[in-house]
């Protein structure tokens, strides 16, 4: 039988309070790290579930349409077709879609209110789960073609102006027609600055004013098509359960992130122009 004196018995009884500690310190670490990887997911399930990421997509569409030959805004610049690719390149590297939605995510978890956990609880049950299946109508190949038919039906039987002002209030509650106008906006006054410093000339003035004005411009247009495309993709909710929906995502806890998407969109894209012009 193994006899252990007094300062070996201290020793261990000191070694195993220390392993004690130390078993707890790494399970109190271990759910630090899960709660931490938790609540990233969390934020990056908000930013998709509020079409955020969604919309974000838009901005390397945009930057082909706008960095062509064909494109209006380089008509006055005579870029070469070797200058053009670059422009595309820069605009990419540092305000493409990835970029920019990476950008967008460090500033959502970085500022998300506390209250992010319950607009999670939110929308992740009810309506607006059974909004996001609906929206699912635009990944299917027949979309364009049944777009096409509910168009005509808009026509023949229009809807009511109530159901019309109760897509309005969605339209304004997830600001997507706002959103959409702000990536527009953005990526065009990007494209157009870069562009005149790649062409060795002066960059056009940004005037606070009239960006405000193209963006106010996009946004009431882009309004109008949006309801539209919200009629077409709830056209199977009844009023009374596309009111609950509004209702529920004008909800403060919902708006408060909605802001804080929209602010962190805001910053990526102008941030990202400063660096596209920087590297240039």
């Amino acid at each position: 039988m193994l006899r252990l004196n007094k300062k070996q018995l201290m020793s261990f009884r000191f070694a195993i309070i220390f392993f004690t500690l130390l078993c707890l310190c790494l399970k109190s670490t271990m759910s630090l790290a899960q709660d931490k990887d938790d609540s990233l997911k969390n934020n990056l399930r908000l930013l998709n579930w509020l079409m955020i990421s969604d919309s974000i997509v838009q901005v390397d569409a945009l930057i082909e349409q706008h960095a062509s030959q064909q494109s209006l805004l380089l008509s006055e610049l005579s870029l070469t077709d070797q200058q053009v690719q670059q422009l595309k390149q820069q605009l990419s590297t540092y305000s493409g879609s990835a970029v920019i939605n990476e950008s967008v995510q460090r500033y959502f978890i970085k500022n998300s209110p506390a209250t992010s956990d319950a607009a999670v609880k939110i929308l992740s049950e009810g309506m607006p789960l059974r909004a996001r299946n609906f929206d699912v109508v635009w990944l299917m190949s027949s979309v364009e073609q049944k777009w096409q038919a509910y168009q005509q039906t808009m026509i023949d039987n229009p809807p009511s102006e109530g159901r019309r002002a109760l897509l309005q209030r969605l339209d304004q509650a997830m600001q997507t027609s706002a959103i959409a106008a702000l990536i527009q906006t953005e990526i065009d006054t990007t494209v157009r600055v870069v562009a005149a410093q790649m062409a060795d000339q002066p960059a056009p003035a940004i005037i606070a004013s009239l960006i405000k004005q193209q963006y106010e411009e996009r946004q009431k247009y882009l309004e109008t098509k949006i309801i539209d495309l919200h009629l077409f993709s709830y056209r199977y909710m009844k009023d009374a359960e596309l009111l609950t929906y509004v209702e529920q995502m004008e909800m403060p806890s919902i708006q408060a992130l909605v802001d804080v998407a929209q602010s962190g969109l805001q910053q990526a894209l102008v941030n990202s122009r400063f660096k596209a012009l920087d590297k240039n």
